[in-house]
């Protein structure tokens, strides 16, 4: 090759460069050997520990195989050379079996029976349910003539906004509970009854000093008060009193006492709604069967009296009938309530005229049930 004496300091530079590149070719492929051998050394190194720890696990398993195989030889080679154990192993898987047998078996057929006994049952189970449902139909009913008698209050009670009583008055259309009571659970009694409890609370009445009055409860309530306003002689309210009474509260307590609980708190009443349903003591006889008496004539002991004002058939006053007391049936004997005096008298039955001035025999009741289901017509 021939250079030019201006290319000389080219080509040394040209040399120089060229022997840089040979020696940095030369260090990298010493570099590039030194990492070949570092990295067969390191897999080496790794695969050997990996062959000796599968080595390892392989031959625990083994040695556990081999543990388990000889220790089953063993069993059996002791149950063959002990039959008598190999029995009892035996018996005991048997009883096991027929245990599991035995429980479904006997799990299937409680089952069936308790089934069978239902349905072998339900037929006299309904009887009972309705039997139930029968004796107690008084108190299911919710007391119908309670719940009239608070309605009316509610609705004449000036005091109550009128958008309230509209509510009301359409939740008791839309909502009315119909039905009436039946008395099947009652126990048959008669006239003689009758006079036995009006003895009773007439003592009771003037023992305790009742006064005549329009009671709040009947009969008395947990404290023993029937609670209300006192009536004077002249009609008027004198005030508030404890013991009040009046000739229809005294009737419908003792009919309450008699087992014809279905009544309103404050008992039955007359005057103008004697005969008003779920209120008056005329409605409350004739629902109960009892018999009408159309003449005093036919008047015996038990019978409840119902007096009206001349000229009018509107009810003012009741008695329980006792006896007659003069011959020409004017006067009688008969358990009253109708004044402070005769309530307090002690001498109940009192003495009286049958018909007392300005009245009318209106007509009476005869209380009486003479067998159970005697009640509701």
């Amino acid at each position: 090759m021939y250079y030019d004496d201006e290319n000389e300091e080219d080509i040394e530079e040209y040399e120089e460069g060229a022997e840089e590149q040979r020696q940095e070719i030369a260090d990298r492929r010493e570099l590039n050997s030194l990492r070949s051998k570092a990295g067969k050394s390191s897999g080496g190194v790794t695969g050997g520990i990996k062959t000796k720890a599968t080595g390892a696990v392989k031959g625990a398993v083994k040695g556990v195989a081999r543990g388990i195989g000889a220790g089953l030889k063993k069993v059996v080679v002791v149950l063959i050379s002990h039959p008598i154990a190999l029995a009892i192993i035996a018996g005991l898987i048997f009883l096991v079996i027929i245990y599991f047998v035995i429980t479904d078996k006997l799990s299937s057929s409680v089952g069936k029976s308790v089934d069978n006994y239902i349905g072998s049952i339900s037929d006299s189970m309904d009887d009972a349910a309705k039997e139930a449902y029968d004796k107690n139909s008084s108190l299911l009913l919710l007391k119908v003539s309670e719940i009239n008698e608070m309605y009316k209050q509610y609705i004449e009670d000036k005091s109550i906004p009128n958008d309230l009583k509209t509510i009301l008055k359409t939740l008791k259309g839309t909502n009315g509970v119909q039905g009436e009571a039946n008395y099947e659970y009652i126990k048959p009694f008669k006239p003689e009854d009758v006079l036995k409890k009006a003895k009773e609370l007439t003592d009771k009445f003037a023992k305790e000093k009742y006064v005549f009055g329009i009671p709040k409860f009947i009969p008395a309530n947990e404290k023993g008060n029937t609670s209300g306003n006192e009536i004077g002689s002249d009609g008027k309210v004198i005030g508030l009193n404890a013991k009040c009474m009046s000739s229809n509260a005294f009737i419908s307590w003792v009919l309450h006492e008699l087992g014809l609980t279905d009544q309103p708190y404050a008992g039955l009443t007359i005057q103008g709604n004697a005969n008003t349903e779920g209120q008056g003591l005329e409605w409350f006889c004739k629902k109960n069967g009892f018999k009408k008496i159309n003449s005093k004539d036919e008047l015996n002991g038990g019978d409840i009296v119902f007096l009206g004002t001349l000229g009018t058939n509107a009810v003012t006053h009741v008695y329980i009938f006792d006896s007659w007391k003069s011959s020409d049936k004017t006067e009688c004997k008969a358990y009253d309530c109708g004044s402070k005096e005769w309530i307090q008298s002690g001498n109940q039955p009192i003495t009286r005229k049958c018909i007392s001035d300005g009245k009318q025999f209106l007509f009476a009741y005869r209380p009486e049930v003479t067998k159970k289901g005697n009640g509701v017509k």
